[in-house]
């Protein structure tokens, strides 16, 4: 095993890796469980529910024991809002579930990889905890940003945003940058050809192993010089451009084409690496 690949698995595997399942890729995960509208809800749980100023319900949902999690978790997810609708504005109206599970209830529902840290299916985002991972909440506060991301910009776009951005987006909302994450783009461009953006249009399940946490990082440093060039202003009218199906959408939010920005982020990657 390698380094990127240990770079990987600590990485990846333990802080970013949130599958989002189509009812394609469910594969042998619990698709009766998850459908199921109460199969998250017990006598034990608290349920919160906020409404956002644009009309959009986003349900809560955390055991009884950890109030002090779900008040947290209301705030993370207004504070979020507020910060996607002063830059993108005009989000469009949706529906969110946020379930905070005991781990060992989440792994017997979902039946996902024990290497899962949360999981995004049909509008629920599921967020397995433990007494290990309450002792660092603010990894699990880290999560939520994360998925609640992806939550809003799929009502941006109608679920119509290229994976890079989206992914790029999401980690971009965290906060701080994660520290391993200029190695393992350092260790790829330095050996490797970027990752072609057509490769990450629909999302990551599907690339190799070794590709996975460098997509990840390369898409974070994507978003980061999109937002620089192009402006926020210009990425809100992409992803009206993506939600109304608009033909050639790149080019006509940007003035340039994605093979053009591919090419300005390789270059700005090499200077920054190499």
């Amino acid at each position: 095993m390698n380094k990127l690949t240990h770079i990987y698995i600590a990485f990846i595997f333990t802080l970013l890796v949130t599958p989002a399942y189509s009812n394609a890729q469910l594969g042998k995960l619990g698709k009766s469980k998850l459908t199921r509208s109460n199969a998250f809800e017990s006598e034990r749980t608290i349920h919160t529910r906020l409404v956002l100023s644009n009309s959009s319900q986003i349900d809560i949902y955390t055991p009884e024991s950890l109030t002090s999690l779900s008040v947290k978790i209301e705030k993370e997810v207004k504070d979020l809002y507020s910060k996607f609708n002063e830059s993108f504005s005009g989000i469009p109206k949706f529906t969110t579930a946020i379930h905070i599970l005991d781990e060992k209830e989440f792994f017997e529902l979902t039946d996902a990889p024990e290497w899962t840290n949360a999981l995004y299916y049909d509008g629920k985002i599921l967020i397995p905890v433990s007494n290990k991972t309450l002792e660092e909440k603010g990894a699990v506060l880290r999560t939520v940003k994360h998925e609640f991301s992806h939550s809003l910009i799929n009502a941006l776009t109608n679920g119509n945003c290229p994976g890079w951005l989206d992914e790029g987006l999401a980690q971009w909302t965290e906060g701080s940058e994660i520290k391993e994450l200029k190695q393992v783009l350092k260790t790829w461009i330095g050996t490797n050809k970027l990752i072609s953006f057509k490769l990450l249009q629909n999302g990551f399940t599907g690339l190799k192993t070794d590709t996975v946490a460098p997509a990840y990082a390369q898409s974070l440093y994507a978003s980061k010089l999109l937002i620089k060039i192009a402006g926020k202003e210009k990425i809100e009218k992409y992803f009206r451009n993506l939600r109304n199906k608009t033909s050639n959408p790149f080019e006509r939010s940007f003035g340039f084409e994605e093979e053009q920005f591919a090419k300005l982020l390789e270059d700005s990657l090499k200077q920054k690496f190499l």
